[in-house]
């Protein structure tokens, strides 16, 4: 991968190069080709410049000798006596004069400078006086008068005469200065361009030289970047970002790994599956700071205490893995396994905290679970879930009986999720009998079966912690809520009376934000007055997070609810924190009247809570009543609601309302 890497890198910076030495080979020959065409087009001027300039002085040079010879023609003619050869010196003169105007017309069509038509005139205006006396001498010729002929000559037309060669002579200056500046100034605009092609093509030389550079130098570097990114890539598929630990991806290329060089050594290899002990509630209540440092915390001493050739990864939350290679002998497991345990139940010292928590440890051991690797976190799974639900902070062997309970418990969950849609769920009602008088029946508190259609009554240990931890328990709850509120009318409209009606409250559907509305609706819905729903949540739930507990308690209260603590004394409640909570109701546990008939700890217990709730002015109920013995001493300490087998087991609706019927014919109430 690394030379496929290098390879495309390599052909990258190719093509970058050749790209800009292709711009920079375009640039120059575009550069020279507009060179070239500026040379070109200057050369043309120059031409026409030299060549007009050329045909100008050639034409002045025809006026010259025009003129020249014309004079010539006139001398001669005062020299000769033949009359052959007189007629042959006029024709001449003629011919000259009219050379010398074809020449002059010539010039004068042709482009001219302002200096060059000024010098022209002159000499028209000169030409015009040379005429007449050209003219008149020759009339002096004819009627025979050579001396005075030959004196107007030499004293008026030869002067003249001058002074129109001197002008065609600074005329044809001003056109040889003409095509001498016209040249230079080409010459100067041919070193310019050339110069200027030079200093250019060198710029753009460099300028595409130093972008090649430029973009080979990015191009490194993004090859850096990209390389440096690309192996955070993979350390992020690889490895948690936290703690630094393989993940469950690298662990599972380990275990193939592993697995084939276990069979090839023919020794063992283990997965120990980790989950640490009350995590929740120590991120919850200290915070996710804290949380985040103490699972930083046990990866470092899971690390600590293996082997190098050990692998400990964190497989997601709370939970982590070791994958223990080369065992010789299962004791070396237990021996690391009890290392781990006791080395992660120390104190961690976190964010100033001093924390406390133990880890419960599920083993599976290959090839002896398993023949192939691909079962093993499952199985090492189910161990640890077992080990949990021992009590934690131990570890445990995964075994085939395991394995049965977990796929009946999985049997269940898949069930549970159609048990509401297929009508299998019911209501049982247990009554609440006041202690003092007549032991009359003043509520009844509702409890959840679930009528399987193959299993006939699941107990609700088997499936309400199922229903817990997958989120069913708040639609369930719901509909627990919406049945008993419905019956309680029900028994009202029969000629029962307000009953009471208390309904058990989940922690999770405690917390559930559409709590209110669904206690609204129900009491809304079924018509009952909203005191009669009594409402229980556990101890431990209330005490979990006060301040959201206090919050969520008096939005009920606000509803005109009552609201009962159950299981009480079994948790973690102060004073202070009852002082708090809008409580109706104090439900002492079944565990406290047990063995209240036998035990003066237990009476001395139950009368401290009682005496507790009046002061706050609280009622108190007590669970789990099967003995006359026990609710004649909850008569005594004025304990004001009892609950138990001493008066009914929990009954379905129709029976519950046999209890009614007969309570109220013994009291010979209507």
């Amino acid at each position: 991968m690394k030379n496929d890497k290098l390879r495309h890198g390599s052909a990258r910076s190719r093509a970058i190069i050749l790209l800009g030495l292709g711009s920079i080979l375009l640039l120059v020959t575009l550069l020279i080709t507009i060179g070239i065409w500026t040379l070109s087009a200057s050369k043309s001027r120059l031409d026409k410049v030299v060549n007009l300039n050329i045909r100008k002085i050639q034409l002045v040079n025809n006026m010259r000798s025009a003129a020249r010879e014309r004079t010539i023609s006139l001398q001669h003619i005062l020299v000769v006596d033949d009359e052959s050869e007189y007629e042959a010196a006029v024709t001449r003169m003629s011919h000259f004069g009219g050379e010398f105007v074809i020449a002059r017309n010539t010039l004068l069509a042709l482009l001219l400078s302002e200096k060059e038509k000024v010098l022209l005139d002159k000499q028209a205006q000169l030409s015009r006086h040379i005429g007449p006396i050209q003219n008149h001498i020759a009339e002096l010729i004819d009627f025979g008068e050579q001396d005075n002929a030959r004196n107007l000559l030499i004293t008026e037309a030869i002067p003249l005469q001058d002074k129109v060669f001197e002008v065609m002579t600074q005329l044809q200056d001003i056109q040889r200065n003409e095509m001498n500046q016209a040249i230079k100034e080409s010459s100067d605009n041919y070193t310019t361009i050339v110069r200027s092609m030079w200093v250019v093509t060198s710029i753009v030389i460099l300028l595409g030289v130093s972008i090649v550079f430029f973009i080979l130098r990015m191009i490194r570097r993004n090859d850096r970047k990209e390389v440096n990114y690309r192996q955070s890539i993979e350390h992020q598929a690889f490895y948690d970002h936290l703690t630094g630990l393989p993940n469950r991806r690298l662990l599972k290329d380990r275990m193939e790994h592993a697995s084939a060089q276990t069979l090839r050594n023919e020794c063992l290899m283990a997965v120990l599956f980790i989950d640490c002990d009350r995590f929740k509630p120590i991120n919850d209540s200290l915070g996710h700071a804290v949380g985040d440092g103490l699972l930083v915390s046990i990866a470092d001493r899971l690390k600590k205490h293996v082997r190098d050739s050990d692998t400990v990864c964190r497989f997601s939350g709370d939970e982590f893995c070791v994958l223990l290679e080369g065992i010789e002998h299962m004791s070396l497991i237990d021996r690391i396994a009890q290392s781990l345990i006791d080395a992660i139940a120390l104190p961690h010292y976190i964010e100033g905290h001093k924390v406390f928590t133990t880890i419960s440890v599920g083993i599976t051991v290959f090839p002896l679970d398993h023949k192939e690797g691909s079962g093993l976190l499952t199985s090492a799974d189910i161990a640890m879930y077992h080990a949990k639900q021992n009590g934690g902070g131990q570890y445990e062997y995964y075994d085939s009986e395991m394995n049965t309970q977990s796929k009946e418990r999985l049997a269940l969950e898949l069930d549970l999720h159609d048990a509401l849609a297929n009508e299998e769920l019911e209501l049982y009602y247990q009554p609440l009998n006041a202690i003092s008088g007549e032991r009359e029946v003043i509520g009844a508190e509702a409890l959840l079966r679930w009528n399987h259609p193959e299993r006939g009554l699941v107990p609700p240990n088997d499936f309400i912690e199922i229903a817990e931890s997958t989120g069913l328990i708040v639609p369930i709850g719901e509909w627990v809520l919406m049945t008993a509120c419905k019956q309680a009318a029900v028994w009202e409209k029969k000629g029962y009376g307000q009953i009471t009606i208390s309904v058990n409250l989940s922690p999770r559907q405690f917390v559930d934000t559409k709590l209110v509305t669904a206690v609204e609706q129900a009491i809304t819905k079924s018509g009952i007055q909203a005191s009669q729903l009594d409402l229980e949540i556990t101890e431990s739930t209330a005490m979990d997070k006060i301040e959201k507990t206090i919050d969520i308690l008096h939005k009920l209260k606000e509803l005109g609810v009552h609201v009962s603590i159950d299981d009480f004394g079994t948790g973690y409640s102060s004073l202070s924190h009852l002082q708090q909570m809008p409580i109706d109701n104090l439900k002492i546990d079944r565990s406290f009247v047990k063995n209240l008939h036998k035990s003066s700890k237990d009476k001395a217990f139950i009368q401290a809570i009682v005496t507790m709730a009046r002061t706050l002015g609280m009622k108190t109920i007590a669970e789990g009543v099967e003995l006359n013995e026990q609710f004649v001493f909850l008569q005594d300490v004025e304990c004001e609601i009892a609950q138990g087998f001493l008066f009914s087991k929990p009954v379905p609706a129709k029976d519950f309302m046999t209890i009614l019927r007969g309570h109220m014919d013994s009291t010979g109430t209507q």
